[in-house]
């Protein structure tokens, strides 16, 4: 058994999946594997994918866009690990990154999911001056040094890079589908984690890249839409409003 699935779904947006793909093979030296999930891309993301698979890269193909909280529901059914770890395709991982992730879940029985601190994520952004990856990845390697004082409990956070106990995500059902295509369905499961009395933890010592959003922007499909339709979800879901 590895110690951690990576599941990755994608949709289009072939060039950050191979930066997000490089990423991982260049700085995650624990056991892993990798469980890709592809929604029916049509820009040569699917050959790509084809050519990976392997015993440590495994690729589902689904025939539409089943939306990514199906998608990760579906990856996290044939993981082979205790640790489920969901990545957005438009992320560059950095050094030391998973064992990081993996010193703050293991901190604490209660801790049930970790992110880390980013560019760009809602509840766990920093500032940075970094211009390219180049100057990105130099900015990590110092940065991405074990502290437990930057550890922090939080109450809501972005799922772009969210480490899961495997147990935990099922005993809650995994991401609700019914946010579709994407938004909101990381907060909702946080909330759902924290309700069930786990905690969930920002590895403040810990950097992770996120270019945001591309999968949309690839496929022309409009942002604020979707965030509105699955706000509504939300709030009903929640409030009752």
């Amino acid at each position: 058994m590895t110690l951690c699935s990576i599941i990755i779904v994608t949709y289009n947006a072939l060039k950050y999946t191979k930066l997000c793909y490089e990423s991982i093979l260049k700085y995650t030296s624990i056991p892993y594997e990798i469980i890709f999930v592809d929604n029916s891309s049509t820009d040569g993301t699917k050959e790509f994918l084809s050519r990976l698979q392997s015993p440590t890269i495994r690729v589902i193909f689904n025939n539409q866009n089943q939306g990514f909280a199906y998608g990760c529901n579906q990856g996290a059914r044939i993981v082979n690990s205790n640790a489920v770890l969901f990545l957005n395709n438009d992320t560059i991982v950095t050094k030391n990154w998973l064992n990081n992730l993996f010193c703050c879940l293991n901190s604490h029985p209660q801790v049930a999911a970790v992110v880390p601190v980013s560019n760009l994520a809602a509840g766990s952004q920093i500032p940075v001056t970094y211009k390219n990856i180049k100057e990105m990845d130099r900015f990590a390697c110092h940065f991405n040094k074990i502290n437990p004082s930057k550890w922090r409990q939080t109450e809501t956070a972005s799922g772009f890079c969210l480490l899961v106990k495997k147990m935990v995500f099922d005993l809650l059902n995994g991401f609700d589908e019914q946010f579709g295509i994407g938004f909101f369905e990381d907060t909702d499961l946080i909330i759902r984690i924290r309700q069930a009395g786990f905690r969930v933890m920002i590895a403040g010592d810990t950097f992770v890249h996120h270019f945001g959003s591309r999968t949309f922007r690839a496929n022309n499909i409009c942002i604020d839409s979707w965030m509105n339709i699955n706000n509504a979800k939300f709030i009903r879901k929640h409030y009752g409003g």
